[in-house]
C-alpha cells in the first residue's frame, strides 16, 4: 500500500494491532477480532462526529485500541482520526466494496443524503475520494451518498447518525437547495 500523505508512516489498521499487542490479552465474547467502521460524512455541521469523538465512557481511543474487554478492536475509518490519506485512505472502502475486507463493517452515516443532480455538471456537495486512473482531469469525484449505496448492501449494519441524517436537519430547510 503506498504511504503517500502518510505522517505516522504506517495504516491505522498496523496501528491498532501493534497497540492491541502491548495491551495484553483480550477477553473475547463476540465473534469478531475486529470490526470495520466507514464513518462517511453528508450534509451535516459535524456535530455528531464532534460528540462521538469527544465521548468518554467508552473512548474513541479504547475503541480503536482493543482495551475494552469482549469488544472488537475497531477500526475507525473518520477523516478526523485517520492517519492515512489520499488513496491510502480510500483502500479499506474499496476493498469493502469489493467484498475482500476480510472483517465484517458498518457504514456510519452522519448528515443528510445531497441531491447531487442540483450540484450541477462535474460538481458535488459532499464527495469522498475519487476513481478512474490517469491524470486529475480523467478522475472523477465520488459522492458520499454513492459511498453509502455501495457499501450498504455488504454491511453488518447501517446506521444514519443525528438529526441531519434521520430528519435532513438544517441542509433540508426550506431554500436550501441541497
Amino acid at each position: 500500500m503506498t504511504q503517500v500523505g502518510n505522517v505516522a508512516g504506517i495504516s491505522q489498521e498496523e496501528w491498532a494491532t501493534s497497540v492491541a499487542a502491548k495491551v495484553g490479552p483480550r477477553t473475547k465474547i463476540g465473534a469478531f477480532e475486529q470490526v470495520h467502521v466507514f464513518w462517511l460524512a453528508g450534509m451535516s455541521c459535524d456535530g455528531c462526529s464532534i460528540s462521538v469523538l469527544g465521548a468518554t465512557a467508552p473512548s474513541v481511543e479504547s475503541l480503536m485500541t482493543g482495551a475494552l474487554p469482549g469488544v472488537p478492536i475497531v477500526f475507525l475509518h473518520h477523516t478526523a482520526v485517520q492517519l492515512e490519506a489520499g488513496d491510502a485512505y480510500m483502500e479499506p472502502m474499496w476493498r469493502a466494496w469489493r467484498g475482500e475486507l476480510g472483517a465484517p463493517y458498518v457504514v456510519v452515516y452522519e448528515g443528510s443524503l445531497a441531491d447531487e443532480t442540483l450540484a450541477g455538471p462535474g460538481g458535488h456537495w459532499s464527495a469522498i475520494g475519487e476513481e478512474g486512473d490517469g491524470p486529475v482531469e480523467g478522475r472523477r469525484q465520488i459522492a458520499s451518498a454513492e459511498w453509502a449505496k455501495r457499501l450498504a448492501p455488504g454491511a453488518a449494519a447501517t446506521i444514519a447518525i443525528g438529526t441531519c441524517a434521520t430528519w435532513g436537519g438544517v441542509p433540508a430547510a426550506f431554500g436550501n437547495v441541497t
